[in-house]
């Protein structure tokens, strides 16, 4: 990040961290993400709510394209894990 790159690949960013600290790094990803292009590998979808697109992969397969809110309308599968993603966070 010190290079200031055009284009940032992340995997698993938050993976290993707490809800607090998770949503400190998703600020902070959010805030250095704009005016380029970033790449977020992540089974977490909270990290996904400002993204300008999203491809959810279901058994190595493109399973769905869009924003979160279109995916919440369209992708059962989408739909679901945000739900259960949403609840755990409130939880």
């Amino acid at each position: 990040m010190l290079l200031d790159p055009a284009i940032l690949i992340l995997d698993e960013a938050t993976s290993a961290v707490d809800i607090q600290d998770e949503a400190l790094i998703r600020k902070a990803i959010e805030e250095f993400s704009r005016n380029r292009t970033t790449f977020l590998i992540t089974h977490s979808l909270g990290s996904l709510q400002f993204a300008d697109r999203i491809v959810l992969i279901n058994a190595g397969r493109i399973e769905s394209v869009g924003t979160d809110s279109e995916l919440r309308r369209s992708s059962p599968l989408y739909r679901r894990l945000h739900e259960i993603h949403f609840q755990r966070e409130s939880a």
